[in-house]
């Protein structure tokens, strides 16, 4: 295990003293300082009941400051709850963490966040480890210059399969991304020897051929140079680090929970004898730090003690009076923010209808059916943003299982140059041989994996658009669409966008098991998503343009019964003229005793039955719900106002 500064505070090695100044190692004691400084007032705020809970990282000081120390102006930081003390050394504000803590999650205390280069704390363990990896990918994605970000997690977060999913597509996409694992012991009460068979969890990185350093995470100066060596490294040349930083959590899991189970005495009596405050005071005030130019004594400490605890006592309450001002809130002032960004629509600038845009040659393609249109509106798409990017199981090598990430072979040969002709395999020619491989990506099989770096590309400026094999495989990645790509528009307040399409092919009748169903609906109770399902050529084409165009997520249902000879029709091929919320229903008959709705193959069912209905001189309105989430109440209301009568058609999982 790395160490240069030992227990007692005597340096092991002088050699590693000459890359780090002075300035840097006073910088670092004392920041160590306001973490925990700010840990007593955060403990005390909870016993007082003034938070709900408090998460505590006492004792893990060295691990999280001396790291985020090391990182460059240009580089991020993600996460969980326990690690503020990561926040804290990038210059976010002690009153924005406190509003965190107590629930109050302003646009203030988010673009503080934010503007530091931290994205703001996760709750759900190890969640976010993919969506670190994707936000620095997304640079070598974009051409631009690389950063590095650093996903800071627990012990008990390696169990995750997000961290598998992390670690995986980082080796294998050389992504510059470093995963500091402060391995503290325990998991509220689960030891190490229940979360890995392993000795350690560095050891790890070797199964995803990845750099992986051990290291004493109570040590600030060997957190400083393993954490600047990796974030060297993870740039040029592209190699990824995993960092375990062996340390000990001196407090309980939380305040709520408080100490139900007690570690064994001795070794926590170890641990406080280790702990990296002590051990950091001492080599500051020794007679070799004053050697190295840093002129710091007792006297200094108690007043920078005193300085700081009153700053961090007038944060605290500064934040609790703005917490008791919103408890006389109403639930409805409460959640008005959320409310306003949830009502309002968000459009990449770059989508806005010109009228100085014109159609795509050749304007119109004659008997498309809905897979042909999706095959255009992917290629007019990506021709006229080279944000967009496309991922998925077998969307690049061979344009996808369905041959959507492609372009049909008589156009080809008639539209495009002769190179392109001798690649069509199967009747399509896939994308990949026209946009490249960064932006038609094959990946592994990992659904969580693909979401949620898609999430942290979408984070880095790109618009990506993902393909789910068959949406039956979507329950594999549901925690990542519905606790995270649904809220982080809404808990970023609307200041960082999340453009990410999930294109979902469902239904299609003979198949087995998970290859067939519809999903809808279990995501139409989740909060902040876009969900929508075309029925028509037209609308297959126009509405992934609009949902590429929209800052928020959406939900891209494609019911397999149309993408062949179901549905025919002229397509024509122009840039997005609505939002995709603007869809709403559509009309597809009109009628005057009864009202149908439906979506997907089912509404071609319901024009069926309303042309037998019609030959018993029963007038029948169907409408097609293409858009499902927001739902275009106002559409409905009228058309069953005009027929005083409703059915709904549905897809059920039976």
């Amino acid at each position: 295990m790395f160490q240069i500064l030992a227990p007692d505070g005597t340096v092991k090695d002088k050699y590693y003293l000459e890359n780090i100044s002075s300035d840097v190692l006073l910088e670092i004691y004392k920041l160590m300082v306001l973490v925990r400084l700010f840990e007593e007032r955060g403990t005390q705020e909870a016993h007082l009941n003034h938070m709900p809970l408090y998460v505590s990282p006492r004792g893990q000081e060295a691990a999280e400051v001396a790291s985020a120390y090391a990182l460059g102006e240009q580089d991020w930081a993600f996460f969980y709850a326990r690690y503020h003390g990561v926040a804290l050394t990038r210059g976010v504000s002690p009153e924005s963490i406190f509003k965190f803590l107590y629930g109050i999650f302003d646009k203030e205390a988010i673009s503080d966040f934010l503007a530091h280069k931290v994205m703001p704390p996760y709750i759900l363990v190890g969640i976010y480890l993919t969506h670190a990896s994707g936000l620095s990918w997304s640079r070598k994605i974009l051409g631009e210059s690389p950063f590095v970000c650093v996903a800071y997690f627990g012990d008990g977060a390696t169990a995750q399969d997000d961290f598998h999913s992390a670690l995986n597509f980082s080796s294998i996409f050389k992504i510059p991304v470093v995963f500091i694992c402060e391995n503290n012991q325990y998991a509220i009460s689960t030891p190490n020897n229940l979360q890995t068979a392993t000795k350690t969890f560095a050891e790890k990185a070797a199964a995803y051929n990845m750099q992986s350093m051990l290291v004493d995470g109570n040590d600030p100066l060997a957190m400083y140079i393993v954490t600047q060596r990796a974030v060297r490294q993870a740039v040029f040349p592209g190699v990824p680090t995993l960092i375990e930083a062996v340390t000990y959590r001196l407090d309980d899991h939380t305040t709520a929970i408080g100490a139900i189970s007690q570690p064994p005495k001795e070794e926590y009596e170890k641990a406080l004898e280790n702990e990296p405050l002590i051990r950091m005071k001492i080599f500051i005030l020794s007679k070799e730090a004053k050697e190295m130019g840093i002129n710091w004594s007792e006297e200094d400490d108690k007043n920078f003690k005193e300085k700081t605890r009153q700053e961090i006592k007038e944060a605290s309450r500064r934040v609790l009076a703005c917490s008791e001002e919103l408890i006389k809130s109403t639930p409805q002032e409460i959640m008005r923010g959320c409310l306003e960004l949830n009502s309002r629509t968000a459009v990449d600038k770059k989508y806005f209808p010109d009228k100085t845009r014109g159609a795509f040659l050749p304007e119109i393609i004659s008997d498309a059916t809905g897979r042909i249109a999706l095959n255009f509106a992917y290629y007019d798409i990506m021709s006229s943003d080279s944000r967009v990017v496309t991922l998925g199981e077998d969307v690049g090598k061979i344009g996808g299982v369905y041959r959507i990430v492609a372009l049909p072979k008589n156009f080809v040969e008639n539209h495009l140059p002769e190179k392109y002709k001798e690649l069509v395999l199967n009747n399509f020619l896939p994308l990949i041989n026209i946009f490249g491989e960064s932006r038609c990506i094959d990946t592994p099989l990992d659904e969580p994996g693909i979401v949620g770096h898609a999430i942290g590309l979408a984070m880095g400026g790109v618009r990506p658009i993902v393909e789910i094999q068959f949406s039956g495989f979507v329950f594999e990645t549901f925690g990542q669409i519905v606790t995270e790509l649904a809220r982080l528009f809404y808990n970023h307040g609307g200041l960082m966008p999340m453009p990410v399409v999930i294109r979902l092919p469902f239904g299609g009748g003979k198949f087995v098991e998970h290859h067939r169903e519809s999903e809808i609906a279990f995501f139409m109770n989740s909060p902040g998503l876009t969900i929508v399902c075309p029925s028509t050529v037209q609308d297959f084409y126009d509405m992934l343009w609009a949902s590429v165009a929209s800052d928020k997520p959406v939900l891209f249902f494609e019911d397999k019964n149309l993408y062949r000879d179901l549905i025919k029709g002229d397509l024509i091929r122009r840039m997005p003229e609505k939002t995709i919320e603007s869809f709403g229903i559509r009309t597809a008959l009109e009628g005057k005793n009864a009202t149908v709705l439906s979506y997907g193959r089912l509404v071609y069912s319901c024009l069926k039955a309303a042309e037998i209905l019609a030959k018993e001189k029963n007038s029948v309105e169907v409408l097609d719900a293409r858009v499902l989430a927001p739902f275009d109440k106002d559409t409905l209301i009228s058309s069953v106002k005009k027929t005083g009568r409703l059915i709904i058609v549905q897809e059920e999982p039976v």
